[in-house]
């Protein structure tokens, strides 16, 4: 490679790493669900890998008995429980590693944005692109990026 080229290709195969790991995660949420049982083991309610339900089993003949309000107040309080276990199972899932700064709950609940933290992620090899792109065009390269602006540029055009 000529000198005054940063490597590229270093941040390609660094790239591809991370698409076959987020593949991985992708593979283990199909295979994968979490299953929450309510008060009383009124029911099961089962969510898959990616945070739907699965399956709703009622293990008795209990909820027969049951005002619909109460019934209903039971299937609600099972299914966010379910909802909060599976979040926390795909995120044990994921690890720290696989997209750091990524919490799915707080994605879950609108306070995270994804694009935001895969645009973190793919910044050292844009950066790198854009090295490339300005040796090849006889342009100033960016060597002294900070934090505030790799934090205020997601990466991402809009």
């Amino acid at each position: 490679m000529a000198t005054g080229f940063p490597d590229l290709n270093r941040a390609i195969e660094a790239f591809e790493e991370k698409q076959r790991n987020l593949e991985e995660f992708g593979k283990k949420l199909d295979e994968t669900s979490t299953s929450v049982d309510s008060q009383k083991r009124i029911l099961t309610v089962t969510m898959d890998g990616h945070g739907e339900i699965a399956d709703l089993k009622f293990n008795n003949t209990a909820y027969r008995t049951m005002p619909p309000t109460e019934l209903a107040a039971v299937l609600l309080e099972t299914i966010r429980k379910a909802r909060d276990k599976s979040l926390s199972h795909m995120q044990e899932i994921m690890g720290e590693d696989l997209l750091p700064g990524l919490d799915i709950e707080e994605v879950n609940a609108g306070r995270q944005s994804v694009g935001g933290v895969l645009g973190k992620l793919a910044e050292p090899t844009l950066d790198r692109v854009r090295d490339v792109d300005a040796v090849l065009h006889n342009r100033p390269r960016n060597l002294n990026r900070t934090a505030e602006t790799v934090e205020d540029n997601d990466g991402w055009e809009r």
